[in-house]
């Protein structure tokens, strides 16, 4: 399913990324006394994008996560607590503010059981369709036919 938001955050990391590329590129790095000159330069480039590009990677982070809980809760499928370290981690608002995110490995974990549960679902449908819904059609079709024929012999005669 496509994304628009997290189409938009992606293409403003990358935007930014080569901002950063860009403006340390046009640096004049080709001799030692340019290089000690513009490393202060070189340094708030970093600072400056560095910053942006993690307010973007955390909003990324933050709604991959969103997205997950509210799939994993519409699926009725237990979240893991926010104080497991190994799947949550503090991801830094634009507000300085520090908000629990799953990790990759928590993503991946939640997707897995959401996956499993999508399947376990599919499966108890399907066992509607297979136990039921097909013999009965099986038995419609039947009747139907052995009706045709009685009224294919009583019109014979």
């Amino acid at each position: 399913m496509f994304d628009l938001d997290l189409w938009r955050l992606r293409r403003r990391y990358r935007k930014a990324e080569r901002a950063k590329e860009a403006q340390l590129k046009a640096l004049d790095l080709t001799t030692e006394e340019a290089k000690s000159a513009n490393l202060a330069t070189r340094q708030s480039i970093d600072q400056e994008i560095g910053d942006e590009c993690e307010n973007i990677r955390g909003r990324i982070e933050r709604h991959l996560t969103r997205r997950l809980r509210e799939e994993a809760t519409a699926l009725d499928i237990e979240v893991f607590p926010t104080d497991d370290t190994e799947v949550w981690c503090a991801v830094k608002t634009e507000w300085g503010d520090n908000v629990p995110a799953l990790t990759p490995k928590g993503r991946s974990h939640l997707r897995k059981l959401i996956d499993a549960e999508k399947v376990r679902r599919f499966e108890v449908k399907m066992l509607w369709v297979t136990k039921f819904l097909i013999p009965l059609l099986a038995a419609l079709v039947g009747i139907i036919g052995a009706l045709t024929g009685f009224v294919a012999v009583l019109h014979k005669k």
